[in-house]
């Protein structure tokens, strides 16, 4: 059986979302701040059920996980982080804006 990845984001406390893998979605933050951040996680859904069953589905560590600035809909600057051990990410201190969140 084929499992799917999964990211779990979080945009500046804001809104959350499950994003499957190889998807983008975009994300933005409702804050009148000039900065935000994005974070989350990334784990291997072993059942498809888009739910971290933890620790039967383990986190992935070093993972790629990019943030694309998008203008008008048109990728204008792309941040990589990896994800530390325990699967989570951050992108810290981002301008204020919609991005898209990808693994690939």
């Amino acid at each position: 059986m084929v499992a799917i990845m999964l990211i779990l984001v979080t945009v500046s406390a804001v809104a959350t979302g499950i994003l499957p893998a190889g998807n983008v979605a975009a994300a933005s933050s409702s804050m009148a701040a000039p900065f935000g951040s994005i974070t989350g996680s990334v784990w291997y859904d072993a059942n498809g059920n888009g739910v971290w069953d933890s620790p039967a589905e383990p986190a992935l560590a070093g993972h790629s996980v990019y943030a694309t600035r998008l203008d008008d809909g048109v990728g204008v600057m792309t941040l990589t982080v990896l994800t530390a051990d325990d699967g989570t990410f951050q992108f810290p201190i981002l301008p204020y804006g919609e991005y898209r969140i990808s693994d690939s």
